[in-house]
């Protein structure tokens, strides 16, 4: 019976999201068999009123508060693999048992039945992000490029965690390869979402990735027959790469935002989502939540609706790593700054503040930065580095003229010479 509605309810949804009658059974059974016949509303019951769920339509709240096989139920747990507490949990049976925790069980609960997908509420939206798909979890323009970010079920053997690998492994490459050539740069990877999982398409990938890096030429572009590379200047800085990973995060929790704050009978304050305890949740906050909920999802359909079939993923790299590797030096170098300077050794070295170069990190599907062996600079290399900042300038001329002990010190900070650079000599 259950089979059969879920088969004549949401057939395109099944189909899309290639799940067999034999599947969708188990997952039934593997329900039943860890919740009992009533699964979710006998746990729900334990800790929310009886009436409050019942106030609340919404296509995931229909299948998993009522029981109902609709297009949600067959793959609402599997949605909970997007979480990241449950990332871990590769098999459909171990994500149950996890949300079956009653420590956790609101908290997991609550997210899991907000965290939608347009694939499940929108008939005409595909369910996985397939090359002619349309399911991003949020757009954006990179200069002249709409780009993607879809954030789908994390088993293990899908196409987006092999992607995902993929992007780490190039990403580490990369690396390895600015600091073996010695090439400060950016590298722009551009490529459709499948095309670049395959281990043939990585290593193709990596022997480009080579050869434009041991070019060092900025402005260099090249590729595969399913990527294209581009070399950019350590200082290009697109606008909207930094932010897209805030601005995924925001859109991914932004549903989060609506939870209301209710008490447990040991008076003890929780984020109850949609649900306070012990009451039915009252007919305007209903109706407002109920609008701001459906308000989000018109929003995202709206931002989603111009991309169309041909949408791309993209991977920015920062292989700068002169900075990282003077930064390994700086405690060396500023010991050896203050000490000609304590001896009025060679040079005259005046207040100088060591400091990093200001960077911005980045990550982008999961790319663990690392920082690589450093290279050992001689001291001709930290002189010629140092230089503009060591030589005397025109507004700087203290030894030019001579300055009484009680003269206002030339630095032009306002204190006298002996109280200032003066007190040293």
């Amino acid at each position: 019976m259950e089979i059969q509605l879920a088969q004549n309810y949401c057939p395109h949804v099944l189909q899309q999201a290639n799940i067999s009658p034999k599947r969708l059974d188990k997952a039934i059974e593997t329900i039943k068999e860890l919740f009992g016949d009533e699964w979710l509303e006998s746990l729900i019951e334990r800790y929310i009123g009886d009436e409050a769920y019942k106030m609340f339509k919404h296509p995931i709240y229909d299948g998993l508060l009522r029981g109902e096989v609709s297009m949600a139920t067959p793959v609402v747990v599997e949605l909970s693999s997007c979480l990241e507490a449950l990332r871990d949990k590769n098999s459909f049976a171990a994500i149950v048992r996890e949300l079956k925790d009653p420590d956790g069980f609101l908290e997991y609960f609550y997210q899991l039945s907000t965290a939608y997908r347009l694939s499940y509420l929108d008939p005409d939206v595909q369910m996985e992000p397939l090359i002619n798909g349309k399911t991003p979890d949020n757009a954006f323009s990179f200069e002249s490029l709409d780009c993607v970010v879809e954030c789908t079920v994390m088993s293990g053997s899908s196409t987006y965690v092999r992607f995902q690998d993929a992007m780490q492994q190039l990403g580490s490459h990369t690396f390895a390869c600015a600091e073996k050539h010695g090439f400060s740069c950016n590298v722009l990877f551009e490529a459709t979402h499948e095309s670049s999982a395959s281990d043939s398409k990585i290593q193709a990938m990596e022997s480009e990735i080579e050869r434009l890096i041991s070019l060092k030429k900025i402005g260099e572009k090249g590729g595969t027959d399913c990527c294209n590379l581009s070399i950019h200047s350590p200082d290009h800085r697109p606008e909207g790469v930094l932010g897209m990973m805030q601005t995924w995060m925001d859109d991914m929790n932004a549903v989060r935002e609506l939870s209301v704050t209710g008490k447990t009978s040991g008076k003890q304050e929780y984020k109850s989502g949609f649900f306070v305890d012990d009451k039915p949740i009252a007919e305007s906050l209903r109706k407002e939540l109920e609008e701001r909920i459906y308000d989000k999802i018109a929003k995202k359909r709206a931002q989603v609706a111009p991309l169309r079939d041909d949408y791309k993923i993209f991977l920015f790299i920062d292989t700068d790593v002169s900075w990282r590797q003077l930064m390994g030096k700086r405690d060396e170098v500023g010991d050896e700054i203050a000490q000609n300077f304590l001896t009025q050794d060679d040079d005259l070295y005046s207040m100088i503040v060591l400091t990093s170069r200001p960077r911005d990190s980045f990550s982008l599907f999961g790319i663990n930065r690392s920082i690589h062996a450093r290279t050992d600079f001689g001291r001709e290399w930290v002189d010629k580095f140092w230089k503009g900042y060591m030589q005397p300038t025109v507004d700087h001329n203290f030894f030019l003229k001579t300055t009484g002990r009680n003269d206002p010190c030339p630095c032009g900070i306002g204190f006298k010479y002996k109280q200032c650079h003066g007190y040293y000599f």
